[in-house]
């Protein structure tokens, strides 16, 4: 990741709150159609929460038509898994091969997390926006138009904008600015995840296993 710009009070077309995968590929794809950009994303170092390991085919042809899936399966070293085997009673079934129903060639395709955040925040970068990490942001009315207050190491300058996208996750301060509020439904499956290494099954294949009151999925990575 390359330095963060220079702090400097700038008009920009697009100011973008948060620099995970929405907002760093949101990022990514208006810097290369010419609009200037600023991304703000308040963590140093992304951290590996066993999250959106996998993109389904729809997801994937999508990155395609964005251009943005040599990223994924390049920069992230993202991995086509072509095949889903399920598994019951520990009997593995007929494998499902993705291109019965998606015969252009898209797959599931497995990335380590964190990894494709920094890999698109970067590609972001390079494409021409200006990246702010690590930084707080304060979504601000000035006459009459969107700007965001951005503080880095203690300095602050202030960004204006045509447009202001919030893509700051659960807790998001662009969603508190603007008077709205987050609803959580009850809680109704426990989801874990781990780490897993030194299995023997087949690197080209989503294995789910069900068994009584649940299932398990295993995305094999790079």
């Amino acid at each position: 990741m390359s330095r963060t710009p220079p702090l400097r009070n700038q008009s920009v077309d697009v100011a973008i709150i948060g620099g995970g995968v929405a907002g760093s590929a949101l990022g990514a794809v208006l810097a290369a159609s010419g609009l200037g950009v600023a991304i703000v994303e308040r963590e140093a170092a992304f951290r590996d929460r066993i999250r959106g390991e996998s993109i389904h085919p729809w997801g994937v042809r999508e990155l395609d038509t964005l251009g943005l899936l040599d990223v994924v399966t390049g920069r992230a070293g993202g991995l086509e898994l072509p095949y889903w085997l399920r598994y019951r009673h520990a009997t593995p079934g007929e494998p499902y091969a993705w291109r019965e129903d998606f015969p252009d060639g898209y797959g599931e395709t497995s990335v380590f997390h964190p990894g494709l955040q920094d890999a698109l925040l970067a590609t972001a970068t390079e494409r021409g926006a200006l990246v702010y990490r690590p930084a707080s942001a304060e979504a601000r009315i000035i006459d009459g138009g969107p700007a965001v207050s951005v503080t880095v190491n203690g300095d602050t300058a202030m960004l204006r904008c045509r447009l202001l996208v919030g893509a700051d996750g659960q807790r998001s301060s662009v969603r508190r600015w603007l008077g709205g509020e987050g609803r959580r439904d009850p809680i109704h499956h426990a989801i874990g995840g781990t780490l897993l290494s030194g299995l023997s099954l087949d690197s080209s294949t989503v294995h789910q296993a069900y068994f009584e009151g649940g299932f398990a999925m295993l995305f094999p990575q790079r």
